[in-house]
């Protein structure tokens, strides 16, 4: 360093030039502000800058030389590797101040500074006195203890579950659903025509002991399935029970996350109507809830609406899909059908079309009835598993009888990628692919305006990207 240099190091307020390895950026700084980065555009700015410009405003440190304004610029300095910075030193020690007193100093050199949501919010925390937040949370806390609650339950004798002791079983299974974590929730049932493809030993000891398609197969796999659950082997949401809905309410712990969570949703939700230019207007009824998830993920790729219905749907939901379909202008409905391969399954579909014409006045021209699946043709041709007979007690089960045979294959016995492709390839017959194609690419082009637009709002309330 040149002397006239050294010599004005030891003086303060005046400009000096020291190398950047000689400062100390404040521990505390990073509580207060985002990481250097040079994945963000103003960060990579900046380097590019001082490559080309230097740093044209002093950093400033104290007498012992800790940063107290100008973090990113220093750090700009060390990555375009300069050999001095300008510094200006205060008259003030870093280790003559308190905790509070670094924080205060920090946040008054950065009051100018574009600061993201969470930033402002470090701000404030650290402004505020922690033993007055303390204390009015332990005061809150002692009112919600004087809350009492008894309980009028028994539990008796604790139960422990059996130790899962059956390998064959146990490492089929877990394949079987980590293998099919795409559709995830799946149901016990889907489990168990998978396994009915190979089946495993119920029973390492008992070479006889083959799973197969029959009431206490599926009970030990239930069993199963449930303690692969408790233990950890599988994750607990990988099973799905419809028949025993949850509610939840979306809470959250602090105010400062739902504003982080909603800056990241802002303009995130858009989706364009895909079909808009098809010619008509498409629904698809799924009769098992077990299956709904693989149908909705595979209709929301082309944004057409998805029914579920415990066997025949109700009034309600076909009322709702006549109101999409007139408020689609189109001429003719197209309902794509999901259901067993049974008396009841065979009669959906035309039942529930017979319904939409009757009830809402629908000619037969202007509607039409596809089924996706379980069709015989695919029964047939995929051997698909099932000791079920035919239910005699319905009233269609003659007409199925007379046209089928008894044997009846449930929805959840057909594979999920095979399901999968007769619903894609069912879709695709009835749309007009082209103009698809150009409603996808009309979307691109939107996101990225819309990114564009989102970072443009956000830069300009000073949000956290």
């Amino acid at each position: 360093m040149p002397a006239a240099q050294a010599n004005a190091a030891e003086r303060t307020g005046l400009v000096q030039f020291l190398p950047p390895d000689a400062i100390s950026p404040a521990p505390e700084n990073a509580r207060l502000y985002n990481a250097f980065s040079t994945a963000n555009p103003d960060d990579r700015e900046l380097v590019e800058s001082i490559v080309a410009n230097g740093i044209l405003n002093p950093i400033r440190t104290t007498a012992d030389n800790v940063l107290v304004d100008g973090h990113r610029r220093l750090a700009a300095a060390k990555i375009s590797r300069q050999q001095t910075v300008p510094v200006i030193v205060e008259n003030v020690k870093w280790v003559d101040l308190s905790p509070s007193e670094r924080v205060r100093l920090l946040a008054a050199y950065n009051q100018q500074r574009d600061k993201t949501v969470d930033e402002r919010l470090a701000e404030r925390i650290a402004s505020t006195d922690p033993a007055d937040a303390y204390a009015a949370v332990q005061s809150y806390r002692a009112t919600r203890s004087q809350i009492e609650v008894e309980s009028n339950i028994c539990t008796g004798e604790r139960r422990k579950r059996a130790k899962i002791t059956t390998e064959a079983f146990f490492l089929a299974v877990r394949k079987l659903v980590f293998a099919h974590r795409d559709e995830w929730p799946v149901s016990n049932r889907f489990i168990h025509y998978l396994l009915l493809n190979d089946p495993p030993l119920t029973h390492d000891a008992k070479p006889q002991s083959h799973y197969r398609n029959d009431l206490a197969s599926s009970k030990k796999l239930s069993n199963l399935l449930t303690r692969m659950r408790a233990t950890g082997d599988i994750p607990i949401d990988c099973i799905c029970d419809d028949e025993r809905p949850e509610q939840t309410w979306p809470v959250y712990r602090e105010a400062s996350s739902f504003i982080h969570r909603q800056q990241d949703k802002f303009l995130r939700g858009y989706w364009r109507d895909l079909m808009q230019s098809q010619p008509h207007h498409i629904e698809i009824i799924v009769e098992k809830r077990t299956r709904y998830a693989l149908a909705q993920r595979i209709a929301s790729n082309y944004t057409i609406p998805v029914t579920a219905g415990k066997g025949y749907a109700s009034f309600a939901p076909r009322a709702h899909i006549f109101q999409r379909y007139q408020r689609s202008g189109k001429d003719r409905l197209v309902l794509v059908f999901l259901t067993d391969h049974d008396p009841d399954g065979e009669q959906i579909a035309a039942s529930f079309t017979g319904y939409m014409m009757e009830d809402f006045d629908i000619p037969e021209r202007s509607i039409f009835a596809v089924k996706a699946a379980l069709t015989a043709e695919q029964v047939r041709t995929l051997d698909l598993p099932s000791a079920l007979e035919a239910k005699a007690s319905s009233p269609n089960y003659k007409r199925f009888a007379t046209k089928y045979g008894t044997r009846a294959v449930e929805l959840d016995a057909m594979p999920g990628d095979v399901l999968e492709k007769a619903l894609r390839d069912t879709i695709e017959s009835v749309i007009d692919v082209d103009a698809f194609n150009l409603e996808v690419e009309e979307e691109r082009q939107e996101c990225h305006e819309l990114e564009a637009r989102r970072r443009l709002a956000l830069e300009a309330i000073g949000a956290a990207q």
